[in-house]
């Protein structure tokens, strides 16, 4: 278990972003050293290393799946400077994954996505995370049922 929780630190830290003032999504790091971090992962994973054993067929294939996504994102990338806001969202959401699956804490995973605010035209990003989401989702629907009754 510790070496699960090497390589999920290593991942924090060589991937770790934030959501500015202007809803922009910062990276820090280097595609480079976020290639080197999914690659020694994906060794382990291959190697099945007895840290990895408690990774089900199905968390496995989703991470490798997660990781094609962030190698195809990265490509011919020297910074995250020129990537797409939606396209950031979708690195950020797939390294995110595949920290949760290695860690075992689906909790908290953060998950980002696009939306449009009213009265707005320009979309912002919105981080949250898992078990944010699901406290926002129960409070909105005991607050519904109160409104019902």
């Amino acid at each position: 278990m510790r070496l699960a929780s090497l390589a999920a630190l290593c991942l924090a830290a060589t991937l770790s972003f934030s959501v500015v003032a202007d809803d922009a999504i910062v990276i820090d790091g280097t595609p480079q050293s976020l290639r080197a971090a999914q690659d020694a992962l994906q060794r382990d994973l291959a190697a099945k290393k007895g840290d990895y054993a408690h990774l089900t067929d199905d968390e496995k294939q989703t991470i490798l799946s997660k990781q094609s996504m962030v190698y195809s994102l990265i490509e011919g990338r020297t910074t995250f400077d020129g990537m797409r806001e939606d396209e950031k969202v979708r690195l950020v959401n797939a390294v995110e994954e595949v920290r949760a699956l290695v860690a075992k804490a689906e909790d908290s995973r953060m998950v980002c996505e696009r939306v449009k605010v009213i009265g707005s035209n320009r979309p912002q990003n919105k981080c949250m995370t898992v078990a944010e989401r699901r406290r926002l989702r129960e409070r909105a629907q005991q607050e519904g049922l109160r409104v019902e009754r």
